[in-house]
């Protein structure tokens, strides 16, 4: 099953906006624990897909390359 491609791109901002709560509305002191691992799954997922994209760019970018030659 696929996400739809909206929901998909703003996962890691959801990530972030739930930390954010969680510290905001939560006043007990563990609210941290599960606020900073929000953080930092969004910035997982976030750098995983920056990674791919980069990937996916410069294979296309050689397989373009290699026809032209």
């Amino acid at each position: 099953m696929r996400l739809p491609q909206s929901i998909y791109e703003a996962i890691p901002a959801i990530y972030v906006a739930a930390a954010f709560t969680c510290m905001l509305f939560i006043e007990e002191p563990f609210s941290l624990i599960p606020a900073f691992l929000l953080i930092v799954a969004s910035w997982m997922v976030w750098r995983a897909r920056k990674d791919h994209r980069n990937r996916q760019r410069v294979q296309q970018l050689r397989t373009n390359n290699e026809r032209s030659s």
